[in-house]
């Protein structure tokens, strides 16, 4: 009878010392979680002074701008703090900061959409637009023919950023339009070639076109 009235308080002890633990995790966990909200809220408040310093935008604008990139972040699987990465991306490119919200939401598709990086996919499409002298509401085009080559061929988003850095600018000069390129791109990719080898060879043939 002691024993087994020692080893039932034993397990009550436990019991107890077990939920005092689970209670514990939960805690820890919640604290962590807004340890990190607030976090993401500092550097998502930080991004937005970034850009507004970059842009030149103004108070009215910065808060348009907000919305917008929370907007993108909730429809997307990155967070605002990466999204506020992008637009200081691409403000830093020339763009002012309302045209850099339709540049954001096309990278945030074509990252998704490609299972790529934010950054490497909001370059790609921000060298690209300069390269071919295209406005900045034509971003969800260009979107549309990367993810296309990229998901038809063996390019990805790094190969097609590193391509498109040496042919974009050769390309337009000669008249040939943003999908003819890709298109050659995505032939010679699954032929087994390496992006800069077949941008730089690309580029020569076009040069020598233009001037034999």
């Amino acid at each position: 009878g002691k024993a087994n009235g020692a080893i039932d308080r034993f397990v009550r002890a436990l019991k107890v010392t077990a939920s005092y633990g689970m209670a514990a995790s939960a805690i820890f966990g919640l604290t962590q979680a807004i340890r990190a909200g607030i976090t993401e809220i500092f550097n998502f408040d930080q991004a937005l002074k970034n850009i507004q310093a970059v842009s030149g935008a103004t108070t009215t604008e910065i808060g348009y701008i907000a919305e917008k990139m929370l907007d993108v972040a909730k429809n997307s699987k990155f967070s605002a703090t990466e999204i506020g990465e992008g637009m200081i991306f691409i403000v830093q490119a020339g763009y002012s900061a309302s045209e850099a919200v339709n540049v954001i939401k096309s990278a945030a598709d074509l990252a998704t959409g490609t299972l790529s990086d934010m950054a490497f996919s909001t370059d790609l499409l921000t060298s690209t637009l300069v390269a071919f002298e295209m406005q900045s509401v034509e971003s969800g085009r260009v979107a549309d023919v990367m993810a296309n080559a990229i998901n038809k061929s063996k390019l990805d988003v790094d190969k097609l950023r590193v391509a498109f850095n040496y042919i974009g600018p050769t390309a337009h000069l000669a008249g040939i339009t943003l999908e003819e390129t890709a298109a050659a791109l995505m032939v010679m990719a699954n032929n087994g070639l390496r992006a800069s080898t077949m941008a730089t060879g690309f580029r020569q043939v076009i040069s020598h076109m233009l001037a034999p």
